[in-house]
């Protein structure tokens, strides 16, 4: 799945995903409250290689407003990959240590390897970098091969 995600301001986005169907799927966004987590989403699950996440649910033909709904029928799956993607913002943003990481997801029974924190704190970090130097009107492009 080809993910666009445009700066339109510096607190507007719009977001762009074309799946593997070619179906596409449009949604304007604040930056603020989302950019982050759904950047942390994307390098959580990619480096678990997870399918039933954020993004994997979009790929699967999942619609943004579904993850926006009351009675969100995939709360389930997005309440587990929180519990991993949530710690992973917190010390990327410096809010913990990265040492405590593993007190936040001992009691989840999912397999982390030890080098998975910091893949992700990189991803997350190369991500960024790339979303800060872009101009009004401009893309950050990702693919999500899961």
């Amino acid at each position: 799945m080809k993910i666009e995600i445009k700066k339109k301001t510096d607190f507007k986005s719009e977001y762009k995903i074309t799946r593997k169907d070619k179906s596409t799927e449009v949604i304007n966004l604040e930056i603020k409250p989302y950019l982050i987590n759904h950047i942390c989403h994307f390098a959580v699950e990619k480096n678990l290689k997870y399918s039933n996440g954020f993004w994997g649910m979009l790929s699967h033909g999942y619609c943004f407003k579904e993850f926006f709904r009351k009675n969100n029928p995939l709360a389930k799956e997005l309440r587990f990959i929180e519990q991993i993607v949530e710690p992973v913002q917190n010390i990327f943003l410096g809010y913990i240590p990265k040492e405590k990481f593993m007190l936040f997801v001992n009691h989840l029974d999912y397999e982390i390897s030890e080098s998975f924190l910091g893949s992700c704190v990189s991803d997350v970090k190369d991500i960024v970098e790339k979303w800060e130097l872009l101009s009004a009107g401009e893309c950050l492009m990702l693919e999500w091969e899961l």
